[in-house]
């Protein structure tokens, strides 16, 4: 059987995972302090660079978050997973099991739905379309990772949302 200490730090992950994903999404900029204004305008290719990057930065720390908790939880899932085939996992664990395997794929999802919204905005304006290629593919991966959690294999979702991680990062920095 499970032990009861494990269990209860793979809920507690779990809940602060699907929190995570859902409170990212939810977030909204700190307002500035009033600065003076400034003399020099700013043209609109240089904000448009400006919110393409903090998109991509924002992405990446999202993920990064999403993943590292993904991390500690992944392999719990999956032995319970191994035990409830052997039959020797409880009703009620192999029940916390699917909550925690449901939350974590929509939270995937909920990762999945955002990526393509930044990925399409790298697609149309004009400005960002230069660095599409740097980040095209983010939208195919973490529906890669989603299938792969849906089919039971978390680690390996994770995996792949490193690599979407790894595609942000390089066209961040490329960016800048």
């Amino acid at each position: 059987m499970m032990n009861h200490k494990l269990f209860l730090a793979l809920a507690g992950m779990v809940f602060a995972l699907a929190l995570t994903s859902t409170q990212i999404s939810a977030q909204t900029k700190k307002p500035n302090p009033k600065k003076p204004p400034q003399k020099a305008l700013v043209d609109n290719k240089t904000l448009e660079l400006k919110a393409g990057a903090e998109a991509t930065g924002a992405a990446i720390k999202k993920l990064a978050k999403f993943t590292f908790l993904l991390g500690g939880i992944a392999q719990g899932i999956e032995d319970i997973d191994a035990q409830a085939k052997l039959g020797k996992a409880s009703r009620q664990t192999v029940e916390k099991n699917e909550q925690f395997k449901k939350s974590v794929i929509d939270g995937i999802r909920n990762l999945r739905n955002d990526l393509a919204e930044l990925e399409v905005q790298f697609r149309v304006k004009p400005t960002l379309r230069p660095f599409n290629p740097k980040i095209d593919g983010i939208t195919v991966l973490s529906g890669s990772a989603e299938e792969a959690a849906l089919n039971g294999r978390f680690t390996e979702s994770g995996k792949i949302l490193v690599t979407v991680i790894e595609k942000l990062t390089d066209t961040l920095s490329t960016i800048r």
